[in-house]
């Protein structure tokens, strides 16, 4: 199993739309994304290398599965969030999406605090999403705080945890 991160490419976008909106339920996004808004936020932001976003691709044997980073990146606090978010046909209870996640935490972590020399990076997840936030915790992510019934999934409201972790 051969994992590589590279920058993402405009032919990354349509893939990455897709697997978002069959996500939605995960992440904080609340509508579809069109195709041409997916374009527009690929041109404007990620090719241009915006300073608040710093995201990769995800290639396994050569082959586009995911993409990852770091999002709300402050340089003046030295933080950044992690994003994270692969195939939809990966499902997130597997061995495999485990191998893939822990990869990319090993990956953002060491280029985080060496390369961009930050702080402290942070995460946002749901609290329904339990293995996924094993597998922060089992990497050294520490439950900072909780914001409780904080969004709405399939008309269920619930909690969103905050992890973090410190460069020492």
């Amino acid at each position: 199993m051969l994992i590589n991160y590279r920058e993402l490419k405009i032919v990354d976008a349509e893939k990455i739309r897709k697997w978002r909106n069959n996500q939605i339920k995960i992440l904080r996004q609340n509508e579809k994304i069109k195709k041409k808004d997916q374009v527009k936020y690929f041109k404007e932001h990620i090719l241009l290398k915006s300073s608040k976003l710093d995201l990769f691709a995800i290639d396994l044997n050569q082959k586009l599965v995911g993409y990852a980073g770091l999002v709300n990146i402050s340089n003046y606090f030295k933080t950044a969030e992690v994003s994270f978010l692969i195939n939809d046909k990966f499902k997130h209870n597997t061995e495999l999406y485990k191998k893939i996640f822990t990869h990319f935490l090993f990956f953002i972590k060491e280029y985080s605090f060496k390369k961009k020399k930050l702080r402290r990076l942070y995460t946002e997840t749901f609290s329904f999403r339990k293995k996924h936030i094993r597998i922060l915790e089992n990497f050294g992510f520490e439950l900072e705080g909780r914001m409780k019934k904080h969004v709405i999934k399939n008309k269920k409201t619930y909690d969103s945890l905050i992890h973090g972790i410190l460069n020492k």
